[in-house]
């Protein structure tokens, strides 16, 4: 006799959506745009961007100069975890590292992941108005959106690999990295008209892989990719659509909607937004896995096989 208990069917996937004007993060279906939990996490001093890492979301606060912690559940973990970083948008973890970018003091600062503690406020100088941050293996890709540039840095020295890795960007706002390519959204400056397209570029090598993979006639303020979707924030509709991050194919757009803007050139309504994956798809996977080996198994022996019993 042969018990099989299968792991629980997966659940939906999250994107997560930190709204400025409102100071809270909302928790939507990644699928279906259905909210989870419209106040997932609340009482934020005009939030940017926001990154996740394990089960921990980390958000840069731009009007206290913070970078608060908290679960992927909303739980807070620390409210300040970092200080005194002068207005901070571009934010990324990396392992124990998190890196945080400064764009009124032109750098990106490293800190410890889990206890916030300094370890070099001066990580990478000289840049120009440091917005989206993006990590991909032990590369650190910075947007610089004073110079239209994407530059390259060694995410352990802080060492320029290629400061103009990417060039003649228009007012280059949000990054965001899947395998090998590079996403990149151009935002206009404060009170411009000039809405850019979103490209996406090859990181080793810069070169363009499509300028103008999406079209947009609102701000795209922060991306992420899941499961083959590229995600945008509309910072002035209020919304966040999904296209697909290969052909640029519209998939919902909007995908979530009615939340709150901020207005033409205004770095206020929908900033941050990060996508993971819920648990479930890996339990189900381990339990496909030892069904295999349980009838492999029992093909030569004549044993009972529980496969994760209670």
């Amino acid at each position: 006799m042969t018990v099989l208990v299968l792991a629980q069917p997966v659940n939906a996937q999250q994107i997560f959506v930190a709204n400025s004007d409102t100071g809270n993060i909302g928790a939507y279906n990644a699928n279906t745009g259905a909210t989870i939990n419209a106040n997932l996490i609340t009482g934020l001093s005009f939030p940017q961007m926001i990154t996740i890492s394990g089960g921990d979301l980390y958000v840069a606060n731009y009007n206290n100069n913070t970078i608060g912690e908290y679960t992927t559940s909303g739980a807070t973990v620390n409210t300040a975890l970092v200080g005194g970083v002068s207005q901070p948008v571009g934010i990324a973890v990396s392992g124990n590292d998190l890196f945080v970018g400064s764009t009124n003091n032109n750098n990106i600062g490293e800190y410890d992941a889990t206890t916030g503690a300094t370890i070099n406020a001066a990580f990478i100088t000289g840049l120009n108005n440091p917005v989206g941050i993006a990590i991909s293996g032990t590369s650190l890709f910075v947007a610089n959106r004073g110079n239209g540039t994407i530059g390259e840095y060694d995410a352990t020295t802080g060492t320029a690999i290629n400061a103009s890795l990417v060039t003649g960007l228009d007012n280059p706002f949000a990054i965001t990295i899947a395998g090998t390519s590079l996403f990149v959204a151009n935002d206009p400056l404060v009170g411009g008209t000039n809405l850019g397209p979103i490209g996406v570029y090859n990181i080793n090598t810069g070169v363009a892989i499509n300028a103008s993979l999406i079209s947009v006639s609102e701000q795209s303020f922060s991306l992420a990719v899941l499961a083959g979707n590229l995600y945008v924030s509309h910072d002035n509709l209020g919304t966040v659509s999904a296209y697909d991050s290969s052909t640029g194919a519209v998939v919902n757009d909007p995908l979530i909607s009615g939340l709150d803007g901020g207005g033409p050139g205004v770095p206020g309504g929908v900033t941050g937004i990060a996508a993971i994956p819920e648990p479930g798809m890996y339990g189900m996977i381990l339990g496909i896995a030892f069904l295999s080996v349980a009838l492999v198994r029992k093909k030569h022996q004549a044993a009972v096989f529980c496969l994760l019993c209670k």
